[in-house]
């Protein structure tokens, strides 16, 4: 119910209920993965689905933090794994050149690049919220729903061994400068 109430007529999410005028690119992601699995709410589901379609950034067919922000791994990989979630079919023309995206984004080493947001709410507008995403397990998930043709060979592999790689003391870090454990990477 809680989330039912940030979406917004058009299937926009917002981070509150009271934040219907930001709506943002990794809670209409998450959101429609939640209700997806849930099941109960096929019309919301489309909504967000198809207002996530609407948003897909036009020149890379990324997604960013926001609509209209540049696109980043992170939250493109959010999306198409809601999307998966969500019953899209994984060969529509928009889904692939996201797929497509992707998979230009991801460096040599297997690796895509991490990202952090940042954001106000309406209840604290002085205090700044903030997500930092692991952008190679965001990207691996997603990826792994294209098991074929180019994706496989070139993107989750490489990606796979890194993350096999990189486990000190059974976590994850967020970066080479970064050599902390964190428990959101392991956790994502």
């Amino acid at each position: 119910d809680y989330l039912r109430k940030c979406v917004g007529p058009k299937g926009s999410v917002s981070t509150t209920p009271m934040d219907s005028t930001d709506p943002r690119t990794m809670p209409a992601a998450l959101t429609l993965w939640a209700l997806a699995l849930q099941g109960t709410d096929p019309v919301t589901v489309g909504l967000i689905a198809e207002n996530l379609r609407l948003g897909q950034e036009p020149t890379s067919h990324g997604w960013g933090v926001s609509f209209g922000a540049p696109a980043n791994p992170s939250n493109t990989a959010q999306v198409l794994i809601a999307l998966r979630w969500a019953g899209i079919a994984r060969d529509a023309v928009w889904v692939r050149e996201a797929a497509d995206y992707l998979l230009s984004a991801q460096r040599g080493d297997g690796s895509w690049r991490n990202s952090s947001d940042e954001w106000f709410t309406a209840a604290t507008p002085h205090l700044p919220y903030r997500c930092s995403n692991f952008g190679t397990a965001w990207g691996l998930t997603a990826m792994l729903w294209f098991p074929e043709g180019p994706y496989a060979d070139s993107s989750w592999r490489a990606s796979e061994r890194l993350i096999a790689a990189q486990l000190p003391g059974g976590a994850w870090q967020f970066d080479a400068y970064d050599p902390k454990e964190h428990v959101w990477c392991s956790a994502q």
